[in-house]
């Protein structure tokens, strides 16, 4: 058991060191691992998939013990952050464009607008929106389409408008 856990251990702290920013883009990574839980499903994100490009991320029922969905909080500067997934060392995204129902996908973590997020921490524990800044945007925030609890739905693009399908716990495993 020891065993294992200093080999989780090690492998946490070699995959933070093989796909961590470059240095001069100043970003760190908060400590820990993170859960992205929507209020109004109460369901968490992670990708459709353990295949690292392209996978959709989705909402299944929260499970700590699942490395799917723990994800490392890369803070870029003071409002905006990378999102990168535990399992397959790839940063969520949108692919093209500030648009309603844009998907979200992971891809190779880069300093992009696509994999560039506000997100700012509620000291009172309420749930906030995480707004997507592709293309310098901040007019679109990361969705739950219809505010639906559907197992595996995958997760959208859409315009920030205050829903609880668009607040989300960010929380420490």
């Amino acid at each position: 058991m020891r065993t294992n856990a200093l080999l989780v251990a090690f492998a946490s702290a070699a995959l933070l060191t093989a796909v961590a920013p470059p240095a001069q883009a100043q970003a760190q990574a908060e400590t820990g691992f993170f859960m992205i839980q929507n209020f109004r499903s109460a369901l968490c994100l992670q990708p459709e998939r353990n295949t690292p490009d392209d996978a959709v991320i989705v909402q299944r029922t929260c499970n700590r013990d699942d490395p799917m969905q723990h994800w490392v909080l890369i803070k870029l500067d003071d409002n905006h952050r990378q999102f990168l997934n535990r399992a397959t060392a790839r940063c969520m995204e949108t692919r093209t464009g500030a648009k309603n129902g844009d998907r979200i996908d992971q891809w190779i973590c880069n300093n992009i607008s696509n994999e560039r997020w506000t997100w700012k921490p509620n000291s009172a524990g309420f749930a906030s929106p995480i707004r997507s800044n592709v293309s310098g945007t901040n007019s679109h925030c990361l969705d739950v389409p219809g505010g639906q609890g559907t197992e595996g739905l995958p997760m959208q693009l859409y315009v920030c408008n205050s829903t609880t399908a668009q607040a989300f716990y960010v929380f420490e495993v």
